[in-house]
């Protein structure tokens, strides 16, 4: 029976060292625990500040990147536009030179159409009414050459006719005085 108090006396010694182990295991694992928890936290933090330091530097690289980017295009794009308004410019001045070009010949045909035109209808209506007016003149002329010649005429007559009658009265008087 002492064997078995004894036994059951090293068994509540067991158990009660047991219970204070496991009791002292157990602080011990929550203060490591705290701890690991604790060292994981501070990593934590510092694979954060990490990881934004790394997130701020690929946002800064990827930023300059973009403007770089965006420079490079807008340098394109100013270069083909500057290509393209010169072509515009360049094709703009050779559709205006055409349209002169045009433009004069057709101003050329037009004039010369008009001078034939005018030179068709000189030919048609002027020309013979011109030689109407000219052969009524060349009568107006012939009568009025006809007419001075009536009229020089009539003038000898009046100037015979006055010196017969002068004669005549001179010779009444020559004939009177004998």
């Amino acid at each position: 029976m002492v064997d078995q108090a004894m036994l059951n006396a090293i068994q509540g010694l067991l158990s009660q060292q047991k219970i204070e182990i496991l009791q002292e295991t157990d602080h011990n694992i929550k203060v490591l625990l705290s701890q690991q928890k604790n060292e994981i936290l501070e990593e934590t933090g510092a694979i954060r500040e990490l990881i934004a330091r790394q997130k701020d530097e690929i946002l800064e690289e990827t930023s300059k990147n973009l403007q770089a980017s965006i420079q490079a295009s807008e340098a394109r794009m100013t270069d083909n536009i500057q290509a393209s308004e010169a072509r515009m410019t360049d094709s703009l001045q050779a559709s205006e030179a055409r349209m002169t070009d045009n433009l004069q010949a057709s101003e050329s045909r037009v004039l010369q159409e008009g001078h034939r035109n005018m030179m068709l209808l000189i030919e048609n209506l002027i020309d013979p009414k011109f030689k109407l007016i000219a052969e009524g003149h060349a009568e107006i002329l012939e009568k009025l050459t006809a007419d001075r010649r009536v009229d020089d005429l009539e003038d000898d007559v009046l100037l015979l006719k006055t010196t017969v009658r002068q004669m005549q009265d001179d010779i009444s008087e020559l004939k009177k005085a004998q």
